[in-house]
């Protein structure tokens, strides 16, 4: 069983003592099962799931498994192996095994927004119903930003988004950096946007 993916296990979220979080695994499994069963067992730090065994039928090749409802660690770090197992019935003879899987960072406490404001750009007349119209999202974050950290900013259903909408971003102050692999200075955030 390869681990072989640029995410080979993703968080819906990533901070020390969120419940609720649903993992996914991505991996390439070697021989198909068809309703068989498959084990993960958690690393040493997860109190809400040690091991999980649920029955699945995966292809050879990539396969993706979620499992829901798991409560992160209390302290932030890394956290691993995962072990995964896969058998064509449970506790049967292992078919696939992978007991080094992955490792997943955990996250300090999310940090907290504050001051966030929302004006029309100077060039858009102020109005809700015109279209081209530019909006700025200013606030102000109380921690350095690392790489791979990023905001979502996500519009109501009621607001429509074109397609080809362009963003950009800028930071004041030297208060609070974004860092990319080191620590040797600030850097411009990435800007990207999706209708």
């Amino acid at each position: 069983m390869d681990a072989w993916y640029n995410n080979p296990i993703e968080l819906s979220e990533n901070n020390e003592s969120t419940s609720g979080v649903t993992y996914t695994f991505n991996f390439a499994c070697t021989t198909a099962i068809t309703m068989g069963s498959m084990s993960i067992t958690f690393p040493t730090g997860y109190s809400s799931h040690t091991t999980t065994t649920f029955a699945t039928s995966l292809v050879v090749g990539t396969n993706s498994v979620t499992v829901s409802g798991v409560s992160n660690p209390t302290s932030p770090g890394g956290y691993g192996p995962f072990k995964l197992v896969t058998r064509n019935v449970a506790n049967g003879q292992i078919i696939d095994a992978n007991y080094a899987f992955g490792s997943v960072g955990i996250a300090a406490t999310a940090g907290s927004i504050s001051n966030l404001s929302l004006v029309y750009a100077s060039n858009s007349a102020n109005t809700i119903n015109l279209t081209s119209q530019s909006v700025n999202f200013t606030f102000t974050i109380s921690r350095d930003l690392w790489k791979h950290d990023m905001f979502v900013i996500v519009f109501d259903s009621k607001f429509t988004v074109a397609s080809g909408v362009t963003c950009t971003s800028y930071r004041t102050g030297t208060d609070i950096n974004f860092y990319n692999t080191t620590t040797a200075g600030a850097h411009a955030l990435n800007c990207e946007a999706s209708a």
